[in-house]
């Protein structure tokens, strides 16, 4: 029986429907605590993450002496410099992360961006006794948030963030640490992604990979399969499980 890894972000969520999601949310929740109109803080969100993450988060890991180190870090950062655009006091820092980590609870668990038939795919795969968990360059926390929102936690064992093995899903460790953590033979692990270097890196750790992509994308590695939504996953897992497939 084969063990699926899903990544959230292009497979699981929708980003594009996500982002004006989290304005609306996050204003909603720091307007009554520090004061503003929810929209300030909504641009401010907008604002401060086009300024924050292009190559910042790639930069900047390196100081911490850990995965999570840096997320309570970037947290910090992040609550900082929406407080700045906004043109209210940020709390001190131990306050500010606390503070920080009730908006990325709020915000996940309310966010309504799954991406079409990902919900009904992931129940099927669970009907059929397949084992799931997450593979994602999202913090753990986060996951469970999202996926609290979708009603489908239940059906997933460990969320893989990087916090929990203490590797960058951008790096060759972060597979192989993920399938020990787990207790599962690579060559039981199916990846799925919607990054043709994630599916590399899989491939790499000796799992089999499908890649979530436009029939005209595709994927050029020979061992991985490429399908155009995580609603045809239950048909290609049930080839590989030896499962009779199912309506």
């Amino acid at each position: 029986m084969v063990t699926v890894f899903l990544d959230d972000g292009g497979v699981l969520s929708d980003n594009a429907r996500r982002a004006p999601e989290w304005q609306r949310l996050v204003g909603a929740f720091l307007a009554p605590v520090l004061g503003g109109a929810p929209e300030t803080w909504a641009e401010a969100n907008r604002v401060g993450l086009s300024a924050f993450w292009p190559g910042g988060a790639a930069t900047d890991r390196s100081r911490h002496g850990s995965v999570g180190a840096f997320v309570r870090a970037r947290r910090v950062e992040w609550l900082q410099l929406m407080c700045a655009h906004a043109g209210v006091p940020c709390p001190p820092p131990a306050e500010a992360l606390d503070l920080a980590n009730g908006a990325h609870a709020y915000v996940t668990r309310r966010v309504r961006a799954a991406m079409p038939g990902a919900v009904a795919a992931v129940r099927a795969l669970r009907a059929r006794g397949i084992a799931l968990h997450t593979a994602s360059g999202e913090a753990s926390d986060e996951l469970d948030g999202y996926l609290r929102g979708m009603r489908v936690r239940g059906c997933f064992g460990t969320l893989y963030g990087p916090d929990v093995v203490n590797e960058w899903k951008d790096g060759p460790r972060y597979y192989p640490a993920v399938f020990a953590h787990v207790g599962v033979r690579p060559a039981d692990a199916v990846v799925v992604d919607d990054s043709p270097q994630q599916i590399r890196l899989a491939l790499a750790a000796g799992a089999r990979a499908v890649l979530v992509a436009p029939p005209a994308a595709g994927t050029e590695e020979a061992d991985a399969w490429s399908i155009p939504s995580l609603a045809h996953l239950p048909a290609v897992v049930d080839r590989w499980a030896g499962a009779a497939i199912r309506p």
